[in-house]
């Protein structure tokens, strides 16, 4: 298509109204291809619980087809001018790649292949010089993904009007973006942009644009923004994180709707999952389990099938202060992606787990009642004792301690610092993750029973301090 049409704009031998009228046809039916395909891979997200790889895969399709959506609206406009005189020049600046939506922190810097945007042009390229690319931080409306009701739709064909009239620059916050200002690429038409964000954006949600200007050979000036990036947050320290990543997931999930599927939102927030415990998109080590899903369904959205913002509000009260301690709390990430932390499980479960295993087995979870605190459930010592004096029920000897903000308390003493001077606790329970997306949700999920020593051993620091603090609540250490 691009060599025909190059031809037809360039050949007086090649004008003709034949060639018109083929060109014409052949990008009609491929735009209407290329949106019914959008429209089919939109609606996965709203039908379909997708595996993290799929999740991945889904995004590039879309991403690759939104930009190809755009290239041929450039050569329809081109066409469209280069036979009834219009002035509209076609050329597009698009984002091919952005981290985004995101929480960043304060001085972090974008890897240099995370944000890249690239120039698309007609087939006609008569761009005799162009600027750098500079760019800008914009503050946008509440309708924040007002110009995308699709999941593909923000990477896609928003013309330079829309894209100045959505949002405006920040002109106090766009000068405190380093390495702002890149080269495009003459070969490739890429620039990538290593960005560092030097100020916080004080807990709001914030866009990024791009601006080129280029000339042509007859002497025109253009200017040519690029549609605005997803949304994301700048925080200044660690615990503007939770509040942030609930927004950022919120405004995603729901795009202005105010209701959503159960698989439209699952699918959103394993995406969340995976980047909030850094985690790889296709080869995650332990992403969220249908087992996960169906506790949280059944715990905070009543079995139901969609999800409202009232739903996703109580929902984010819990689980965002159990990911804010997987974040960033030191090694909780990497005893959950290795099965030492189980997933999360009522008690009666838990129960069910421990009551016939020795003395000291333990597990570790995160508390129901307490969000974002771990507990550890665990067969005492004297269990066998106290069920021959009371046999009423076979639950009463596993305990249920909840480990204290000061069991961990300073910079080197870790969860595992605590265990290893536990002797209540000698063997572990450590799931089989790689299993676990095998079982049935009414199935107890594989696991072995591991001495703590040999599990943990790695994570142990030097120091030791012991506590024994009573969780309200919760079971003494005994």
């Amino acid at each position: 298509m691009q060599i025909t049409q190059k031809q037809f704009l360039t050949d007086q031998s090649y004008h003709t109204e034949e060639i018109m009228q083929a060109l014409q046809n052949e990008q009609l039916k491929m735009t209407g291809q290329i949106d019914s395909e959008i429209n089919t891979l939109n609606q996965l997200y709203s039908q379909t619980v997708l595996e993290p790889n799929q999740l991945c895969k889904l995004d590039l399709l879309l991403q690759d087809i939104s930009i190809q959506l755009r290239q041929v609206q450039l050569y329809q406009m081109e066409l469209a001018g280069g036979t009834s005189g219009g002035h509209e020049y076609p050329v597009a600046l698009v984002i091919t790649k952005q981290p985004f939506p995101m929480v960043i922190s304060k001085f972090k810097q974008l890897q240099e292949d995370h944000l890249c945007v690239q120039m698309l042009t007609g087939a006609k390229n008569d761009i005799v010089s162009f600027s750098t690319i500079k760019a800008e931080l914009i503050f946008h409306s509440k309708s924040l993904t007002k110009s995308s009701s699709s999941v593909g739709g923000a990477n896609g064909n928003s013309n330079q009007q829309n894209s100045q009239q959505q949002s405006q620059p920040s002109s106090s916050m766009k000068r405190h973006i380093d390495k702002d200002t890149q080269v495009l690429d003459p070969v490739k038409g890429i620039a990538k942009f290593p960005i560092k964000f030097l100020t916080g954006t004080r807990k709001s949600c914030v866009k990024i644009h791009f601006l080129l200007q280029i000339k042509t050979a007859d002497g025109q000036i253009i200017q040519v923004p690029s549609q605005s990036s997803q949304p994301f947050i700048v925080i200044t320290n660690d615990c503007q994180w939770e509040g942030s990543e609930g927004t950022l997931l919120k405004k995603e999930s729901f795009s202005e709707k105010f209701e959503i599927t159960w698989p439209h939102f699952v699918n959103i927030l394993q995406k969340h999952f995976l980047k909030a415990t850094k985690q790889s998109p296709i080869q995650p080590t332990r992403p969220l389990s249908n087992y996960d899903f169906v506790y949280l369904n059944l715990t905070f959205f009543q079995h139901k099938t969609s999800v409202s913002h009232k739903d996703f509000d109580q929902f984010w009260t819990w689980f965002g202060k159990c990911i804010q301690t997987l974040r960033y709390k030191r090694h909780i990430s990497t005893l959950w992606q290795i099965g030492l932390i189980f997933m999360f499980l009522k008690r009666d479960v838990v129960n069910m787990i421990l009551k016939d295993q020795p003395p000291g087995t333990f597990c570790i979870l995160f508390s129901e009642t307490f969000p974002g605190q771990l507990e550890i459930s665990y067969i005492p010592n004297n269990s066998k004792d106290e069920n021959n004096n009371n046999n009423n029920s076979t639950d009463s000897k596993v305990k249920h301690y909840l480990v204290q903000p000061n069991d961990t308390s300073g910079s080197k003493k870790t969860l595992p610092d605590f265990l290893n001077e536990c002797p209540q606790f000698t063997h572990i329970l450590q799931l089989n993750v790689s299993a676990i997306s095998q079982y049935q949700p009414d199935t107890v999920p594989s696991f072995k029973r591991e001495s703590k020593n040999q599990v943990l051993e790695p994570y142990y620091s030097k120091r030791q301090l012991s506590t024994n603090i009573l969780g309200s609540g919760y079971d003494p250490l005994i």
